[in-house]
């Protein structure tokens, strides 16, 4: 905990360093001028850099985001992490296009970020626990941390240095770097959880306090009770709590009516369209009280091992609750990895189960 501070309304973090593994990183920056161009390329293609840039000009002026003067004489001074978009596209989701930043490459001799870092213990709430606890009791009060990771920021410039980036802005090369951790970086969810527990530390010892120490799985509030009067009065407490440490709890739900009402009147409730919600990956629809996996299609005529390993992937149930319907794909995947099936040419054989594949 002596590595965190707060001051100006916010946490900040020195980051936890291997220094014997951290002077083995290096710049990058080749290999990240070269994704950057790649994805230029690719979003101009189709129309989408401008929505790309909009991310970063958001975040600039959240101050999550610097840019400052470096010319190619310095670039080998810090460390550059090649960036790409990521969409997504289910309604459930408020930002539909954002940056993901690729912390575990490692050019040959040198080490990646990700391994120059502690990744710190397992801290975020026990998954199967807060599974079970989500069907114990009668009323769900769900939200999610806005931004997480960016609302925390790092205390010295030397961390800044690890975390740049290229962008270019009408043909122009800008140079950034993050003044925040990042997702990607994967002492992100310790450092996260860490704050959380600390910032609970700071209040009396209360069923508000028990909330953010073990119901939060990284960035996602999950909380029932039986009576609606504790649910209401744990949402207002957990909202003011950690706006003290400048987090913004949004994206909220419920199964309760009238605390429905006070989230939509507060600004809170979820936004987006669609009825379900995302709950520790699976679909929670608060009207009928329901859990269930997210639906998928698969094209039954897949031919290369590719396609039917992003098909057999699709269903994402992290408790394995639904194993016994969908190990035949496992099974099938193994039998084509035994059988040394080609990754991309078409083809159909039998395997040792019966099955075409």
């Amino acid at each position: 905990m002596r590595n965190i501070e707060f001051k100006e309304g916010r946490y900040w973090v020195q980051l936890p360093w291997h220094s014997d593994k951290l002077a083995h990183v290096r710049s990058n920056h080749q290999v990240a001028l070269k994704v950057l161009d790649r994805v230029v390329h690719t979003l101009e293609t189709k129309g989408l850099y401008e929505e790309y840039l909009e991310v970063f000009a958001e975040q600039e002026a959240e101050g999550i985001i610097e840019h400052f003067p470096c010319s190619p004489k310095q670039f080998h001074k810090h460390v550059w992490i090649p960036h790409r978009p990521v969409f997504k596209t289910d309604s459930k989701a408020t930002t539909k296009m954002r940056p993901v930043f690729n912390c575990s490459l490692k050019v040959k001799g040198g080490v990646c970020l990700n391994k120059a870092a502690y990744p710190g213990v397992t801290l975020t709430g026990n998954m199967l626990n807060l599974t079970l606890l989500f069907r114990t009791n009668r009323y769900r009060l769900l939200g999610d941390i806005r931004k997480a990771f960016l609302m925390i920021r790092l205390s010295k410039e030397f961390g800044r240095n690890k975390f740049c980036f290229f962008l270019k802005w009408d043909d122009r090369l800008v140079c950034y770097h993050y003044t925040t951790i990042i997702f990607g970086f994967n002492a992100s969810p310790f450092i996260l959880n860490s704050i959380l527990k600390y910032h609970a530390s700071r209040f009396p010892v209360d069923e508000c306090t028990k909330l953010l120490n073990s119901n939060f799985y990284v960035d996602n509030l999950v909380s029932t009770n039986n009576s609606e009067g504790v649910l209401r009065k744990l949402y207002h407490e957990i909202k003011e709590r950690l706006k003290k440490g400048g987090f913004d709890l949004r994206s909220c739900n419920t199964n309760y009516p009238k605390l429905q009402e006070l989230m939509r009147k507060n600004e809170t409730l979820t936004t987006q369209s669609s009825p379900w919600e995302k709950v520790l990956g699976y679909r929670y629809d608060p009207e009928s009280d329901s859990i269930s996996l997210v639906q998928r299609t698969c094209d039954p005529n897949l031919a290369t091992k590719r396609k039917i390993l992003s098909a057999a992937s699709s269903v994402f149930h992290p408790l394995s609750l639904c194993l016994p319907v969908t190990i035949q794909r496992r099974i099938l995947v193994g039998e084509m990895w035994k059988a040394n099936i080609d990754w991309l040419i078409p083809f159909q054989r039998k395997c040792r189960t019966g099955g075409d594949y």
